[in-house]
């Protein structure tokens, strides 16, 4: 590797070496790595200065704290991974002992970086053998997984060789089932996410677990039809509110002999809603495919402002828009009216679909989907539903790394259908949105989101179609050096909703008075991670979020994770816990979690959405002193919901989605109540001094924020609750001016001042 790594990256390696070995020989894996640094270099050993160390071997201590993850880094980013890996083994070693868990997380983070270049066999005997160091036993487990997880989105067999792991009941099996998404998400349902399906589904837990549609999809794709039965009995009455959201499920009640009837029939609709997916993609591919039909694919780019475009997509047979789109007057000249298929998301905040037809977005759709009830309640409103097909998702993740865009997966599933014969692709630029201006959309201010690789979608778009895109804006590139604090931002959500709109907003006017937010490629002095929402039962997106911070914890870089809720995570990250320069909660649930499960102590602030500017802007909507509602999580579907029946159907409805935080604020103090399950609009109503009745979702945070208050707030669990917590509401309102008196009152999360006393330290 250190023959064919770039030389600027293999000089710093070179310099810092040639200054530290004479005192650091006793480490016989960076001799070694010396020895190679020089024959890549072609210097001459015989007359270095560095190669006089190696002759006097001289026994002095091995590289240990700073020094050590300043070695394991240089080594890294030089290609020579096994080097920094047996480097810092030979810390280990010498000291016999890890106490405060740096050579762990250095170890982990160099051996996934390792695993992607490497053989995978010998990268994960090497995390083996370090079970035989005292001071690393009792970590190796853990390494294991997070090394494994690592890989399954390169290679298919790493997920295999973890099986062993995930079925161990030291490991939570939340844990095992998010290396598992991730594995479904890069190939879909092979033979080796079926065996890590059994390995999860035999855990003597399994039952104790929350319930995983996937892993019982899983199982039935792979034929496992009995083990299938066996997880769906092991439910218990669970399966009564799981069956409508899982045709796996639904096979399987029907696969157990008598039951109760009612449970049968909805086993049987939830079938038939899979056979008319199954028929609608058929419908789609070979339309697609059909030569007499002409399709128009638009985009949402601003690009397409001005185009004059609108006459021309109308005339076309098919036209195809996604998630929001607008087709009010002042947009249709350029963007036109027509809609025959409409590609969203299958919890849709963007108002009723209009289309004939909606494809679901998501990978893997028919494995992946979490309500199939909510896909019920398309079609029975006369909609026909499909997904993608699966083949063209895994060809696209395989070549961007990450999820596409729906434009790009349509755009890409019609040209190899009919090589770009018939189809016309309108409002599409992929990165005119993240240059400049910085706006998503042509017909809203939002910004745009950083989930998918724009740069490369779209080289990836104009390869597939053929299609030439307009150039992107030129932005200017300023030649002089930036000194300023270099920020690594892992957790910008904005674009979601209105309070995540407003923490990015918060952290971004903190960042900008003390640095500036690098982008993914740059190096940087510190990493501030904005746990959010995404913190709790072992997630993708906690684990995604941990190993940044554990990268940072590595590199010795100051790292935060600030604002989030913790619940009923694994201990995977414990020694990456502890390593961090600050945590903050924004609640008392999570703060309690942290300490018990992990002897952390964080910090309390109120999210930083509360603290965010409140513009003087008129309200989006005027409530004239009524009741509004916002929508709800439901553990039923695994995701929010709007109601659709009872007390709270004809009251107005608040979209977050839609609006911005000045204008939700500033329309919130025209209502008399809010009835929400969304955390955001509830600190949204405070920030408003509105009363509010609030239902809890799908982790501790509303609860754990009264919890913190002292006050008896109380908070709904079901639907059935919120009448009589609206009468409530209406009596206690001076309950309600007592909470925001104090959350007036608490001190903000400080991390202006926080990072302005970071020193910079260019490495």
């Amino acid at each position: 590797m250190l023959a064919l790594a770039r030389r600027s990256a293999l000089e710093p390696l070179a310099s810092y070496l040639a200054l530290r070995l004479p005192r650091l020989s006793g480490s016989p894996a960076l001799l070694n790595a010396a020895d190679r640094l020089f024959a890549a270099l072609g210097r001459d050993p015989g007359r270095s200065f560095l190669y006089a160390a190696r002759i006097r071997r001289r026994e002095d201590a091995v590289p240990s704290g700073r020094r050590l993850a300043t070695l394991a880094h240089l080594l890294t980013r030089a290609g020579a991974h096994g080097d920094a890996f047996a480097v810092v083994r030979d810390a280990v070693a010498a000291t016999g002992h890890d106490r405060d868990g740096t050579a762990a997380a250095l170890l982990t983070s160099i051996a996934q970086e390792w695993i992607v270049y490497a053989d995978g066999d010998a990268v994960l005997d090497r995390v083996r053998g370090l079970a035989e160091l005292p001071g690393l036993v009792g970590t190796v487990p853990d390494m294991l997984l997070a090394v494994c997880a690592r890989r399954s989105l390169i290679e298919p067999d790493m997920l295999a060789r973890s099986a062993a792991i995930l079925a161990d009941p030291e490991i939570e099996p939340t844990t095992g089932l998010a290396a598992l998404e991730l594995h479904l998400g890069r190939y879909g349902v092979d033979t080796v996410a079926v065996e890590a399906a059994i390995r999860l589904a035999a855990r003597p837990d399994a039952a104790a677990a929350p319930p995983s549609l996937r892993l019982a999809a899983v199982l039935e794709a792979g034929g496992e039809r009995d083990r299938l039965v066996g997880y769906y009995r092991r439910l218990g009455a669970a399966v009564h509110k799981l069956v409508p959201e899982s045709p796996a499920l639904a096979t399987a009640c029907l696969a157990v002999p008598g039951g109760n009837a009612d449970l049968r029939r909805m086993a049987e609709a939830t079938l038939e809603r899979r056979t008319q997916v199954r028929a609608a993609q058929t419908r789609l591919v070979a339309d697609l495919a059909d030569p007499a039909l002409d399709w128009a694919i638009v985009g949402n780019a601003p690009a397409g402002r001005g185009s004059g475009q609108g006459a021309a997509i109308d005339r076309h047979a098919q036209v195809v828009r996604f998630n929001r789109f607008s087709v009010e007057p002042e947009f249709t000249p350029d963007f036109g009216r027509k809609t025959t298929l409409h590609v969203r998301p299958l919890w849709f905040g963007g108002g009723e679909t209009a289309a004939p037809r909606v494809v679901v977005t998501g990978l893997h759709g028919e494995i992946l989907c979490r309500s199939w009830s909510a896909i019920g309640a398309l079609q029975a409103r006369g909609h026909e539903v499909a997904f993608f097909p699966p083949d063209v998702q895994t060809r696209l993740v395989a070549e961007l790394g990450r999820a596409p865009s729906a434009g790009l997966t349509f755009a890409a599933l019609a040209a190899s259908l009919r090589g770009g014969r018939g189809v016309d692709h309108y409002g599409f630029s992929f990165t005119d949105q993240t240059q400049g201006g910085r706006i998503a959309h042509y017909f809203d201010a939002k910004a745009p989101s950083g989930r998918h690789a724009w740069q490369r979608e779209r080289r990836l778009f104009e390869e597939v179609t053929g299609t030439r895109l307009p150039a992107p804006p030129v932005v200017p590139v300023h030649a002089e050096r930036d000194d300023r604090l270099r920020i690594r931002f892992v957790g910008d959500h904005a674009g979601y909703h209105a309070g995540s709109d407003a923490v990015t907003a918060y952290f971004r006017q903190a960042f900008e008075a003390v640095g500036r937010v690098v982008e993914a490629h740059e190096d940087y002095d510190v990493v501030v991670v904005n746990g959010e929402g995404s913190m709790h039962h072992g997630v993708h997106s906690f684990h995604q979020k941990m190993l940044k911070l554990a990268e940072a914890v590595a590199r010795r870089r100051p790292a935060f994770l600030v604002n989030t809720v913790w619940q009923k995570n694994g201990r995977l990250f414990d020694h990456v816990l502890r390593q961090l320069d600050a945590i903050t909660v924004r609640e008392r649930a999570s703060q309690r979690d942290l300490k018990a499960r992990h002897g952390i102590d964080a910090d309390l602030r109120l999210d930083a959405s509360f603290w965010a500017p409140v513009a003087p802007v008129e309200p989006r909507e005027t409530f004239a002193g009524g009741m509004v509602v916002t929508d709800f999580y439901s553990r039923q579907f695994g995701n929010f919901v709007r109601m659709t029946g009872g007390l709270l159907k004809a009251k107005p409805y608040i979209d977050m989605g839609e609006y911005g935080w000045s204008e939700l604020v500033a329309s919130l103090r025209t209502a008399s109540l809010l009835v929400t399950g969304r955390h955001h609009a509830v600190y949204a109503a405070c920030r408003a001094r509105l009363p509010f009745v609030a239902m809890a979702g799908n982790t501790h945070k509303i609860e754990g924020l009264i919890e913190a208050s002292g006050l008896p707030i109380p908070i709904a669990r079901e639907a059935q609750e919120l009448p009589g917590l609206i009468d409530w509401a209406d009596r206690h309102r001076s309950t309600y001016v007592e909470l925001f008196d104090w959350m007036e009152a608490q001190p903000r999360l400080d991390l202006q001042e926080r990072l302005a006393a970071l020193p910079i330290r260019r490495r």
